[in-house]
């Protein structure tokens, strides 16, 4: 009983750090998540959609969903990040330009978060 309870809890820690935009992470957090997306990407574009491609053309299509969470986890680990510096996660949508995207994303590599609770948690 107590390891399924276990479970449940690890469970609930891995999506609510991949796909809930609430709460805050750490610099620290927020570098390992992305390096683990892009290792996540460059999976699925090296080796899996290749051998999709040469199993059969249309089964690339399969991979559109996984791409999709990909790009979700991405933003919401920008929006924690900006969560943990006490700012709105409206600020992720600065990233969609393109110079001041690139600033931002650097800013928030930088910034060190606030020290106890704010807003967001």
């Amino acid at each position: 009983m107590l390891d399924a309870l276990n479970y449940y809890f690890e469970q609930r820690k891995f999506t609510r750090f991949w796909f809930s935009f609430g709460g805050r992470i750490s610099r620290l957090s927020f570098l390992l998540g992305l390096l683990g997306l892009i290792v996540a990407f460059g999976f699925f574009t090296v080796v899996i959609i290749p051998i999709l491609h040469s199993i059969y053309p249309v089964l690339v299509l399969l991979i559109y969903p996984f791409l999709a969470a990909l790009l979700w986890s991405t933003v919401t680990l920008k929006i924690k990040r900006w969560h943990d510096m006490d700012r709105s996660g409206f600020h992720v949508l600065l990233s969609l330009i393109p110079v001041i995207g690139a600033i931002f994303f650097f800013l928030i590599l930088i910034i060190p978060g606030t020290f106890g609770k704010n807003r967001y948690g």
